[in-house]
């Protein structure tokens, strides 16, 4: 009797448990779904924007961009800093990190084949890391 009753208030106190986790959850679920809402939205703004920037850009430079953000899930930039890539930490040659600092042409890694840019040292103290 006494374990049928001890069992019984571990049931209330599991059920009582799943109920306040369901509305957790269901919080948390209509969260995402307004974030998940305000960024395609925000997306749809954008489009006309980069629209006009592509535009302006060579077709190869677009063209190169297309292809490496396809195969790397959309990621198709990454800082190189302090000679290696940001994105898959493979150091750089001294010559390509070179090409990277000058800014004078399109330089991929050779390890991932993203495009690398390079911050340069007063820009970099003020802007976050990804």
């Amino acid at each position: 009797m006494l374990e049928a009753d001890a069992l019984a208030a571990a049931v209330r106190s599991a059920e009582d448990e799943l109920r306040s986790e369901g509305a957790a959850i269901a919080e948390e679920r209509s969260e995402m779904e307004d974030r998940a809402r305000r960024l395609e939205a925000e997306m749809e703004r954008s489009v006309p924007a980069r629209q006009v920037l592509v535009a302006e850009l060579a077709a190869t430079a677009v063209a190169l961009y297309d292809q490496v953000a396809r195969s790397r899930r959309g990621i198709a930039v990454a800082e190189a800093r302090d000679g290696h890539c940001t994105v898959c930490h493979v150091r750089l040659r001294p010559q390509v990190f070179n090409d990277v600092r000058r800014n004078d042409a399109i330089v991929q890694c050779d390890s991932c084949q993203r495009i690398l840019y390079y911050v340069t040292g007063a820009a970099a103290s003020g802007a976050p890391t990804p």
